[in-house]
């Protein structure tokens, strides 16, 4: 499987979304590690870096793998604002930016993909 190096190469769509889905990682990881503090807040943050180089290269499987991790954060979230009642205001912030960090990434995917499969005209690729 080829991957596209270059953001350029892709329509402005993608590079838009992709660029939002890498805004709400950075976002996120700040915030969690702000919110976590020493020694945790590393750790948790340590998931959402390692998927920044494959969203950069473009490769639909890295973002959809991401996506997966940004739904369990929004989860993870959810369940700590309703836990917690003093702090349910930052965990529903968090949550609602780990959902679009999802969302970002998920439409990342399937746009890349379906790209890849118009560039190679493989009409068995790009779903209809």
């Amino acid at each position: 499987m080829t991957t596209v190096s270059c953001m350029s190469a892709m329509p402005a769509g993608i590079r838009v979304v992709r660029g939002l889905a890498l805004a709400a990682d950075g976002v996120l990881a700040v915030a969690l590690a702000v919110w976590c503090g020493l020694p945790l807040g590393p750790l948790v943050v340590l998931p959402l870096a390692g998927f920044v180089p494959g969203v950069l290269r473009g490769r639909a499987y890295t973002a959809a793998w991401a996506g997966f991790i940004a739904a369990f954060y929004c989860a993870g979230l959810l369940a700590e604002g309703m836990a917690q009642p003093q702090r349910r205001t930052i965990a529903w912030a968090l949550a609602a930016l780990a959902a679009l960090l999802f969302v970002t990434l998920v439409l990342a995917a399937r746009w890349t993909a379906r790209a890849r499969a118009v560039q190679t005209r493989s009409p068995a690729a790009i779903g209809r």
